[in-house]
């Protein structure tokens, strides 16, 4: 995404910040280097607190006369991918 907010053209060369992370993240897991990162105790220890966010924008909906929205957002909900630091997401691991 730019930053203007507007996403890559499709096949766009990544940019070169990313292409770091990424050859960064790539090494460290050819090399067997996994070293927990300091955010990531945080990440999980706030996962609950978010899906309880979401259980109360969903009884909101509920009871709001937005019934048709409630399954959706329960899907989202639902359907999130395990928590993952960055590092992990670049790497395929975690």
């Amino acid at each position: 995404m730019s930053a203007t907010g507007q996403a890559a053209p499709l096949g766009a060369a990544p940019r070169p910040y990313m292409r770091q992370r990424v050859v960064a993240a790539a090494t460290a897991l050819l090399m067997g280097d996994r070293p927990v990162e300091p955010i990531k105790p945080k990440l999980v220890q706030t996962r609950p607190d978010l899906e309880r966010g979401w259980g109360a924008v969903i009884g909101s909906l509920k009871h709001e006369s937005q019934r048709d929205l409630a399954p959706r957002a329960r899907r989202f909900v639902d359907d999130m991918p395990p928590v993952r630091t960055e590092r992990e997401r670049l790497s395929g691991s975690g």
